[in-house]
């Protein structure tokens, strides 16, 4: 695990790790909600926006990628134009 952060309501943890996923967990059920894939290195950040819709990822990929916390996909991905 390289990164942890907490919704803004509590809801979901999400969990940044070295496989180069991101589990969102429910925490009231305890369960994985999404196992979101799509970086290709380890993951070093994550951030939920402040209305809890959109979990920010940051990898060792050098890209920035934008999650929707309802569908677990991917709405919009940035790098650092190498």
């Amino acid at each position: 695990i390289r990164s942890v952060c907490f919704s803004p309501n509590d809801q979901y943890l999400a969990v940044g790790a070295e496989d180069k996923t991101i589990k969102l967990w429910d925490l009231q059920s305890r369960t994985i909600r999404h196992n979101l894939q799509g970086h290709e290195l380890d993951i070093f950040s994550l951030d939920f926006a402040k209305d809890g819709k959109f979990i920010v990822s940051g990898a060792c990929d050098k890209t920035v990628k934008v999650w929707d916390v309802e569908t677990g996909k991917v709405s919009l991905i940035g790098w650092d134009g190498d």
